[in-house]
Order: C-alpha cells, then structure tokens, then sequence
C-alpha cells in the first residue's frame, strides 16, 4: 500500500471480496457494461460504495447488450444504425461511446437504489478527485498522466519512483 496513493481498477469484473480489498485500500472501481454482464456482477455492482466507484464506457468495446443482466435498467436508448448506414448524428450499432455513460448510470442507480443524478453527482466528483488532482508530486511528469493512465489496467499515484503500477503487479 505504500507505493501508492489512489488509482481506478479499470474495467472491474471481479468478486465481491476483491472488490471490497480493493476499495480497503484507497481504490476507485471502474465499471462498464463488461462489469455488467451477468446476476454475479450486478451484485458486486450493488455493494460498490458510491464514494469509490467511476463509471467507464472502455469505447468502442464493453457496452451494455441485451443478452447482459443489467439490460433491463437501461432506460435510454439511442437513435442507432448499422457502421455500414452510418449517419451524422446517430449512434453505430454495436459501438460503445462516450455518451453510453449515461446507461451505466441507469444501470447503477437501479442496482444501487439511487437516482441517475445522485450517481452521476457521486461519480463525477469521484472522477475529478482520481484523475484532475495533482500528483506531480508522485514522481510522475504532468504530461504523461493521460496517455500513460490509457495503457494500463489501473493506474496508481504513489510518492516515489516507479509511481505508476500495472494491476498485475500489485501486492495487497
């Protein structure tokens, strides 16, 4: 734990009580429709704590499809074509995009018992205070932070050399 001081567990699709080592030590877990797929993964889904959890789209993969668990808490939907008939102002058929942010949203405050605004509020400031605090002072250059949090599986801020760790590489 001492190497560093907070990271997102990209793309979470684990148990319950990796989950819950996770958030004990500082961790915000990252969720998108993979996170979703199954009744196992919503009951994790469940239990993550607002304060620790940031919502993901990994575009263009891990939307939310119909044959997942949590489709049925989808309330939105899209104006959407085949990348083949693409049109300006419509969604590609089988396409993650930014905006598919809202349906995770949906999806958590269903499993949560919260409303869309309540989990959107919690996991934008939860969001900003990950990615938009400083952590020049981890040992890391500012400009790298975004292509560099980009390829791995999480990233971390630590104080000292070496302050970004692959999810791999970590030891609880």
């Amino acid at each position: 734990r001492e190497s560093f001081r907070t990271g997102i567990v990209h793309s979470f699709t684990g148990t319950a009580e990796e989950m819950e080592e996770l958030v004990g030590l500082g961790l915000y877990m990252g969720i998108n429709g993979c996170g979703l797929k199954t009744e196992e993964n919503c009951e994790v889904v469940k239990r993550i704590p607002l304060d620790r959890l940031v919502l993901e789209t990994d575009a263009p993969w891990c939307g939310i499809r119909n044959s997942h668990a949590s489709s049925g808490l989808v309330k939105t939907k899209f104006d959407e074509v085949k990348k083949e008939k693409f049109v300006l102002g419509k969604m590609v058929k089988d396409r993650c995009e930014a905006a598919h942010t809202l349906l995770i949203a949906e999806v958590v405050a269903g499993l949560q018992g919260k409303s869309v605004a309540e989990v959107a509020a919690a996991t934008h400031a939860n969001t900003m205070a990950v990615l938009l605090t400083d952590h020049s002072d981890s040992g890391r250059e500012k400009d790298d932070t975004t292509s560099a949090g980009m390829r791995c599986e999480a990233l971390f801020f630590s104080d000292g050399p070496g302050a970004m760790l692959n999810a791999s590489s970590l030891e609880t």
